[in-house]
């Protein structure tokens, strides 16, 4: 097509576009620039390179201002080189929330509002049952330190949610006022 060709690089088309720009009159320039970015656009460079069915009508889809008399003479005379089909992965159930003493479900699913308490330490935050929490020593088993028992009557994600706020804000601001401070 007006002399370009796929062996060309990059900086050979732009050559060739500025020997055309000066070989031609003046009128042909819009047509020509037209051309060039037809060319040197990554879609045309694409179906250039891999010259299948597929290619040329991806490229007529996916560049702006298509050739489509081109493009559809390129597809016209290129052969299917087949579809690609990636591999669907199946669609996986969400596993319920569970205790993490007894493994029990703690909900059927994050967003079910729940009675639940939150075992907190120094080391870990366990997420469990009301009767789970209340069966546990009042130390840490981990690091021996004592532990709080936070309950919550909500959602998983919401009490999730509002811990990541809460840490985000925390980071967001590190010259927070300090009553205690003297």
């Amino acid at each position: 097509m007006l002399g370009f060709s796929v062996e060309q690089s990059a900086r050979d088309k732009y050559e060739h576009y500025m020997s055309l720009l000066e070989e031609n009159p003046r009128e042909l320039r819009p047509h020509l620039e037209l051309a060039y970015t037809w060319i040197s656009s990554r879609e045309f460079s694409i179906a250039m390179d891999t010259p299948s069915l597929e290619a040329w009508k991806w490229a007529e889809t996916a560049m702006p201002n298509p050739p489509i008399r081109v493009l559809r003479k390129y597809r016209d005379s290129s052969k299917t080189i087949g579809s690609i089909v990636s591999n669907i992965l199946p669609i996986r159930t969400p596993t319920p929330p569970c205790c993490r003493i007894c493994s029990q479900p703690l909900a059927k699913n994050i967003v079910e509002s729940v009675k639940f308490t939150i075992i907190i330490c120094n080391c870990k935050r366990v997420w469990c049952h009301d009767a789970c929490a209340a069966e546990q020593t009042t130390q840490c088993n981990v690091c021996k330190k004592y532990i709080i028992l936070s309950q919550h009557r909500s959602s998983i994600r919401s009490t999730v949610a509002n811990r990541e706020r809460q840490r985000h804000t925390a980071d967001d601001n590190p010259f927070q006022n300090d009553s205690n401070a003297q």
